[in-house]
């Protein structure tokens, strides 16, 4: 959106209908002919910026549908967003996990992002089901010994904590 409204202060306006002018714009200059699953997804943010939340998952969704493995991208897009914009970087997560549950990454990914957004429950959740018998879980112990204190839940707390420091 705040390309958007930088555009319109230009021309000395910053009506709704100078921003989807400018976004209608925009979004011809990045589509061109051809669309692909980043053209999408860069479609997708546009319309979350401007609250179009259908529009935005229409386009979200599109950029699946391009490219099968486009968690790939949408994972460290929504590690980027994560503290500006957690909606949408949950959003992200979100979808990844959709498209590959399997991969620990995105629950942990998705777990950090609850984590950041005080929901320590969900993060709690999250965060056990990024836990992996092939990797080094210090990390994910570390934040999940961070949402068992927040809930004042100690002794759950200091088994993570000392998790983290072994594991």
């Amino acid at each position: 959106m705040a390309i958007y409204k930088r555009l319109a202060n230009l021309t000395g306006s910053s009506s709704e209908n100078e921003l989807k002018y400018f976004r209608g714009k925009l979004q011809s200059i990045i589509t061109g002919n051809r669309v692909d699953a980043l053209d999408e997804y860069t479609l997708a943010h546009v319309h979350w910026q401007l609250g179009e939340e259908l529009d935005s998952q229409w386009h979200l969704d599109q950029a699946w549908k391009h490219d099968k493995d486009f968690a790939k991208i949408a994972d460290p897009l929504a590690k980027a967003f994560f503290v500006d914009d957690t909606e949408w970087a949950l959003k992200l997560a979100e979808k990844s996990i959709e498209a590959s549950p399997s991969v620990y990454a995105y629950h942990e990914t998705k777990g950090s992002i609850l984590l950041n957004q005080s929901k320590f429950e969900e993060a709690i959740l999250e965060l056990t089901l990024a836990l992996s018998p092939k990797t080094n879980n210090r990390a994910i112990h570390e934040k999940i010994a961070v949402a068992y204190q927040n809930l004042g839940d100690l002794k759950r707390s200091k088994y993570h904590e000392k998790q983290s420091k072994t594991d």
